[in-house]
């Protein structure tokens, strides 16, 4: 399976933690060193790590959702 190695939980746990920060899946895919297509067949390969990511992405949402009530809070803005 493409993308596979002895460095692949490594690099699905810096993916995760991208997610958790906000990024989006492309990003997390450049702080793991990992191709978009490799996230993929990872997530569609493994439940746990489809869900881990799921989790992720809801964490990272959850932070910028954060982001944006004190931005709109402390001033107005148009990307809010």
């Amino acid at each position: 399976m493409r993308g596979c190695s002895n460095r692949a939980p490594e690099k699905r746990e810096v993916f995760c933690a991208a997610l958790g920060d906000g990024l989006s899946v492309t990003a997390a895919c450049r702080a793991a060193a990992i191709g978009r297509m490799t996230a993929y067949d990872w997530r569609k390969a493994d439940a746990d790590f489809a869900k881990a990511w799921d989790a992720a992405l809801e964490a990272g949402t959850d932070v910028l959702e954060d982001i944006a009530l004190q931005r709109a809070k402390l001033q107005p803005d148009t990307l809010i």
